[in-house]
């Protein structure tokens, strides 16, 4: 169990509950408003990301940054000297960096049960760490951030997060502007794939917010941020091996008040990786592998379809009229009959009161998760994938973007700059 000399006035289910343990013996700063936590897996280079916050700008009150570094009780000898190696550096690295203001931390888990030792029990060791310590100074709305040991961030980061969360009182999280480098030291051809991949994660995204998705935002584990009250309510961070970000988010989507943060930048690494069966390092990977510059993803119809779907839940959630499902094109009719969506409407409509309400309840079922059961079924049935850069040409000219005869790069340099203004 938590701490018996926990000082709050009456029990606080949320560590009762995940029988928590704190692992960081040092009491956290009375003004503590921003921690970072960083999951540290086999990674030779955290300094560079340690360096990179290091050299942030000053903010008004102080950080922590909680590294992480964990594998599982079977981990290979090679992870484990590695894992060893990076723990000694950082001890030695926070000699000459910590201060009261800008403070590292540093777990080591070694022995972690093998069947769910990986990057969401990793989030979740230091994302729970992190709530306990707000907890400990009363602070609801302490901020969680999470970033991953391959990053780098703009010197702005953490002034900048600390700002949103200000500004925005209500938000319960936000997910963090990215970009992954374009060049550097690696193979041009992990360049080539992280064009690909990351132009199709802004076609995904910006293919939701064209359809009327009520959550059309970033799932990605090195770029989010939530409340400490926030990240309590929904249960905190689960222990997925992949996909826990995604999981994670969806659960804080349904809090509402979810926000973009694009005034500054994550920088991800687009190295090849095979830890985890999907998410960027994975998806370079295949595409290298490929040996082509072809990435097929959904067809931009299958947007236009959801898009008179969700038009129609609005006209619906003011009307009160029932849906007709088979008004609908047949790839989302089929769809919608196999998940029950008829009485699913009715029980939405009969329950609710207003069209806030409703549009509400909507969203609670028909929410991330149904999104990408029903892209992939449109997919696997009725709509074949286009190339990226097919696909992203007809969301552009939907947004009035005209995409012209730009190559993949331009394209994604065009998107960039659309994304961080937030339109």
């Amino acid at each position: 169990m938590y701490k018996s000399n926990f000082p709050l006035n009456k029990p606080h289910t949320y560590f009762e509950k995940q029988q928590f343990v704190p692992l960081l013996q040092e009491p956290p700063h009375s003004q503590l408003q921003c921690i970072v936590v960083i999951p540290c897996f086999n990674e030779p280079d955290l300094i560079t990301t340690l360096d990179s916050l290091w050299k942030c700008d000053e903010t008004k009150f102080p950080v922590e940054i909680i590294a992480v570094i964990n594998s599982g009780r079977n981990a290979d000898s090679n992870v484990m000297d590695c894992n060893n190696l990076t723990l000694k550096t950082m001890q030695l690295w926070m000699q000459k960096h910590n201060s009261n203001h800008r403070h590292y931390q540093v777990i080591h888990c070694s022995d972690l049960p093998p069947k769910k030792a990986g990057v969401g029990l990793a989030r979740k060791i230091g994302m729970d760490e992190a709530a306990y310590r707000f907890s400990l100074n009363g602070n609801d709305n302490g901020i969680i951030v999470c970033l991953d040991a391959d990053c780098t961030v703009q010197p702005n980061y953490l002034v900048e997060i600390e700002k949103h969360f200000s500004n925005n009182i209500k938000t319960a999280g936000c997910s963090v502007y990215f970009e992954h480098p374009l060049e550097g030291k690696q193979e041009p051809s992990i360049y080539d794939a992280i064009i690909n991949y990351e132009l199709y994660l802004r076609y995904y995204v910006g293919a939701l917010r064209y359809c009327g998705f009520h959550a059309p935002y970033h799932t990605i584990g090195s770029s989010m941020a939530v409340t400490n009250k926030a990240y309590q309510k929904q249960g905190g961070m689960n222990q997925r091996k992949a996909g826990e970000d995604f999981y994670f988010l969806h659960k804080i989507f349904h809090l509402g008040n979810f926000s973009e943060l694009n005034t500054t930048t994550v920088y991800p690494s687009p190295r090849i990786s095979n830890r985890v069966p999907f998410g960027t390092g994975s998806a370079i990977s295949k595409i290298v592998t490929a040996g082509n510059n072809n990435y097929p993803v959904y067809a931009f119809e299958t947007f236009e379809i959801l898009k008179v779907f969700f038009d129609q839940i609005k006209v619906n959630a003011t009307s009160r009229e029932m849906i007709n499902i088979d008004s609908f094109a047949p790839a989302l009719k089929n769809f919608l009959s196999a998940h029950n969506a008829a009485s699913k409407m009715i029980e939405i409509a009969t329950q609710t009161i207003n069209s806030k309400t409703y549009l509400q309840r909507f969203a609670h079922w028909f929410d991330g998760f149904m999104v990408l059961k029903c892209v992939h079924y449109m997919r696997d049935h009725f709509l074949e994938q286009e190339e990226v850069l097919v696909a992203t040409k007809k969301l552009m000219n939907n947004l009035n973007i005209s995409p012209g005869n730009l190559t993949k790069r331009e394209m994604l340099l065009r998107l960039r700059k659309h994304d961080r203004s937030g339109s």
